[in-house]
């Protein structure tokens, strides 16, 4: 019999970052319902998600994406290597990326790749207002300085996928059948964390604390707004010797005036 993966696949801003730090954080908890995290290959990253396995995939060099620097057959042969020496029944990789990089092309290459395996599909959805309020808020928190209506156009451009759900999980249905795709519905303010836990870990686990685990936080639409101001004061700046340093200055304190105003806003649009 085959054994089980589950690929989480986002979608992003849908508290998959949340979800990620709490399997590695209960690795062994999870262990005990037989599901492997994997964390030591080279497509974990260190922090808690498994980007760099996305990345292996891409024909190109992606400055957004956490890579580990080696080609797709070391890394494949370091996740193999992690799940044979585990026996448990179910493997699960997490990694919102999968959503928002991969093609048809991809998705063909991850299926061929794991054919040995009985692969499942995860995905969350979120209501398009929200998110993309969110997303454009974490833009701007990234240092972007771009206006709503920028990122508007950018999200909506008609070769960009990130805002069409039915367009992202009709390709994976078409590669891995609808049967084995589950689409879960993400509700603002609320964790995702015991849904995915008891649909793709087991329904007897024990949640505790799981408020802690809000990562990824958006500001609210005013402090968004003031960020947004200052990226493009910043993008104005000469770098001419007068102005470096004020520049950096500006650029080493922005990080804290971003959660600064978060927190005096009070208002999470989620993870």
């Amino acid at each position: 019999m085959k054994r089980k993966l589950i690929f989480h696949i986002g979608l992003e801003k849908t508290g998959t970052d949340s979800f990620q730090r709490f399997c590695k954080e209960h690795h062994g908890l999870l262990k005990e319902h037989s599901v492997l995290y994997p964390t030591k290959s080279s497509n974990f990253f260190k922090n808690y998600n498994h980007a760099p396995l996305v990345a292996c995939y891409l024909p190109h060099h992606d400055f957004g994406l956490r890579s580990s620097g080696q080609a797709k057959t070391l890394v494949l042969q370091s996740l193999t290597a992690e799940i044979d020496e585990d026996r448990s029944d179910t493997i699960l990789i997490s990694a919102e990326h999968f959503s928002s990089r991969f093609g048809d092309m991809e998705i063909g290459q991850l299926a061929c790749d794991f054919a040995d395996y009985d692969c499942r599909i995860a995905v969350v959805v979120r209501d398009h207002v929200s998110r993309l309020y969110s997303a454009y808020s974490q833009t701007v928190l990234s240092g972007r300085g771009m206006t709503l209506d920028e990122f508007c156009d950018e999200v909506f451009h008609p070769h960009a996928s990130y805002m069409r759900y039915a367009k992202t999980i009709l390709a994976w249905e078409r590669v891995f059948g609808r049967k084995n795709v589950s689409v879960f519905c993400y509700l603002p303010g609320k964790s995702m964390i015991p849904v995915l836990c008891e649909n793709l870990i087991s329904s007897t686990m024990p949640l505790s604390a799981i408020e802690s685990y809000w990562d990824n936080r958006s500001a609210g639409r005013g402090p968004t707004e003031r960020l947004c101001q200052m990226d493009r004061a910043m993008a104005r700046m000469p770098m001419g010797s007068s102005s470096s340093a004020g520049w950096l200055v500006l650029r080493y304190a922005r990080g804290g005036i971003a959660k600064a105003l978060t927190w005096l806003d009070g208002n999470v649009a989620g993870a």
